[in-house]
């Protein structure tokens, strides 16, 4: 009886239509802060109507010039037309359609549909009357094997025809208003995957042929602006799931949120773009023309009947007033969000934003700002009023709190050549002044009893076991075949002070990332301390281990200690050099990063330079061996970090087990 009844309300509620529910908000809003994660912000859009038409599961939902809606209604073989100033209803195409699934409306008005029982794109006026079908293109590069099952279709300005088809790895289908197959557009390349590149490096021809093969993602929707640029999404896929494509058909869309379940899109006048989610959330996300994601909004709910809420959503579209309006798959109902005063607000000033008018947007973004203070967006398009007003240092501070990496680097060049242009002659005189002050000392030093004790007090210090063996650092920068020869045989490095370097290596590590300057670090809680030291010196621990292991089997002459001392040896121009040079980094901008990268890249070659000589003289090896020895470790690293992978998950796997087993006697207790 109980499950009759359960039974009985899904029933109730699949085919009982969605009713206007007032009160609070059936959803959360969320935008994006200066870390790239979600916070709550005040609601930009709220659910204000619910249509329901007499639709049976459709597909695609499309607003003309005239705020007409056109949809898709794939089971009852017909496009709705909608008016909303008259609330008018028009069947279009019943006689002529068989599987609407996808529809698009010109500036002419003409309406183009994708019938996918058809194959066929199917072209209607405003009254339904069939004006042309185009079939599967029958040119010969478009494919003898390939089928042309049309999901969804866009026109552009020039009357191009832009179709996204079932399986359609090869990209979008391009075809001129005559049906002519143009060619793939935004065609899709595969990216092989590290174990991929190794199964083809030693599989057999057998075992390739029995491995699935590498498939292109397919686009599955498709949206079009008024510039006739392309808007395919890729469901999913897990980066680049929306791309928005060039004229070569290459993405310009950079995004900083990214999802795999994308159904659909849209984008508005002013190039904001729109998609729904058919995830759990059901989430309609908005971004700006650049990819900067403004709101995420919505929910989906399947035992809901609340204004805003889904249950099946499977195409949105937006009207010249910037409403959002979603169709609902399951309901056949259409949802209206109007933006509320914050959303209108943050609207205008993206489209000021947009067009360059950044001292214009200022006032705008100080409200938004007032209202979220972590509103990223507001704090970018805040600091661009200040950069075109030449107040650098303010610009320089809300540049930071957006995370524009970019603009930061920009205001800072300013600042700093302003500061340059004031003050460079006077940087001239103290250097001036400390060269004769250091040529005086120089010459004078010693009639002075201070300095005399200074030294006295140096080199009892340095004359100590502890800062010999660490000054030793020095000697492999000139002679770093001599200096792994002492190691092995004067033990000119002792056990305890390998392990004080190994120390050493970390914190310098550590700290050569934590004094670089921002545009080269990031801001400092978003750094974990305990991974970056380890991901440099646990590799390096790794190595000696596999080494030494390798070596045992070849007849190396080295000693483990050996193996590990004349290793952090190997290191010492990262150890000696690399904080001053992160040091360096503060006084750079992005396009100077070059000298960065350049320099530390050219430190950690002569590093791994002297780690190949240490092998090659601590073992005595001949250059055959030493290859040989080289690659060996290499494989017995990824050996041990395949057993410790394992042993991780097994691990983690028996707590668990136990975990479930002290549960369960707690429960039947």
């Amino acid at each position: 009886m109980k499950k009759f009844t359960e039974i009985l309300i899904i029933f109730f509620l699949l085919f009982t239509p969605l009713v206007k529910v007032k009160g609070e908000s059936a959803y959360d809003t969320f935008t994006i802060d200066a870390k790239g994660n979600f916070v709550p912000t005040q609601e930009a859009f709220t659910a204000i109507d619910i249509i329901n038409l007499d639709l049976k599961n459709p597909s695609d939902l499309f607003i003309d010039q005239n705020n007409n809606f056109y949809i898709a209604d794939t089971d009852n073989h017909r496009i709705v037309k909608y008016d909303q100033s008259s609330e008018e209803i028009t069947y279009l195409g019943d006689s002529v359609l068989e599987s609407p699934t996808g529809v698009h409306v010109t500036q002419d008005n003409l309406i183009y549909v994708a019938d996918f029982i058809k194959e066929e794109i199917v072209v209607l006026d405003t009254k339904g009357n069939l004006i042309k079908s185009l079939a599967r293109p029958d040119e010969i590069y478009y494919g003898e094997d390939i089928k042309f099952k049309p999901r969804k279709v866009v026109v552009d300005e020039n009357e191009n025809i832009y179709v996204i088809t079932e399986g359609g790895v090869n990209g979008i289908v391009q075809l001129n208003s005559n049906g002519d197959f143009l060619g793939y557009f935004g065609a899709n390349s595969t990216k092989p995957t590290l174990k991929m590149i190794i199964q083809r490096a030693i599989f057999s021809e057998k075992q390739l042929s029995q491995l699935a093969q590498l498939i292109p993602p397919s686009p599955t929707n498709i949206a079009i602006d008024k510039e006739s640029i392309v808007y395919p999404i890729y469901k999913g896929q897990s980066s680049e799931a929306l791309r928005k494509l060039n004229l070569n058909g290459t993405n310009v869309l950079f995004m900083d949120y990214n999802s795999d379940s994308l159904i659909d899109i849209t984008v508005d006048n002013d190039g904001n773009i729109y998609t729904i989610d058919e995830n759990e959330e059901g989430n309609i996300s908005i971004h700006d023309s650049f990819g900067n994601l403004l709101f995420r909004f919505g929910e989906k709910n399947t035992l809901s009947m609340r204004l805003g809420q889904f249950i099946n959503p499977s195409s949105i579209a937006v009207d010249t007033n910037g409403n959002i309006s979603v169709l609902d798959y399951r309901t056949g109902s259409i949802q209206i969000f109007t933006k509320t005063e914050f959303g209108d607000l943050v609207f205008q000033g993206v489209k000021l934003f947009k067009d360059g008018k950044y001292t214009e947007s200022q006032g705008i973004w100080e409200d938004v700002l007032k209202q979220n203070p972590r509103f990223a967006l507001a704090h970018v398009g805040l600091g661009k009023a200040y950069l075109k007003n030449s107040l650098y240092h303010d610009a320089l501070r809300e540049f930071r709190l957006g995370n524009s990496m970019s603009d930061y680097s920009e205001t800072y060049w300013e600042i700093r050549n302003i500061w340059l242009q004031h003050n460079i002659m006077y940087f001239i005189g103290i250097l001036i002044i400390f060269i004769f002050i250091k040529k005086w000392f120089n010459r004078h030093k010693q009639s002075y009893e201070l300095y005399k004790k200074y030294l006295k007090t140096r080199n009892k210090i340095l004359n100590t076991t502890l800062f010999k063996e660490l000054f030793y650092l020095k000697h492999i920068l000139k002679h770093p075949v001599d200096t792994f020869y002492d190691i092995k045989n004067k033990r000119k490095v002792s056990v305890k002070t390998g392990l004080l370097l190994y120390v050493v290596l970390s914190l310098v590590v550590v700290l050569s990332t934590v004094i670089k300057g921002y545009l080269f670090r990031g801001e400092l809680e978003q750094l974990s301390l305990l991974n970056l030291a380890l991901s440099f010196t646990a590799p390096l621990l790794i190595f000696t281990v596999a080494n030494h292991l390798m070596s045992s089997l070849q007849n190396g002459e080295g000693f483990y200690r050996d193996i590990f001392i004349g290793a952090i040896i190997s290191f010492s121009p990262i150890i000696l050099f690399s904080l001053p040079l992160s040091l360096i980094t503060n006084f750079l901008t992005l396009n100077e990063g070059f000298i960065y990268t350049f320099a530390y890249n050219i430190l950690f070659i002569w590093s791994v330079i002297n780690l190949i000589l240490m092998v090659k003289e601590i073992h005595n090896y001949k250059m055959k061996t030493l290859i040989l020895n080289l690659l060996l470790t290499l494989f017995t690293i990824i050996i041990l970090i395949v057993l410790f992978v394992i042993i991780n998950i097994l691990t983690t796997q028996m707590i668990q087990f136990f975990e479930g087993i002290i549960k369960e006697v707690r429960l039947n207790a």
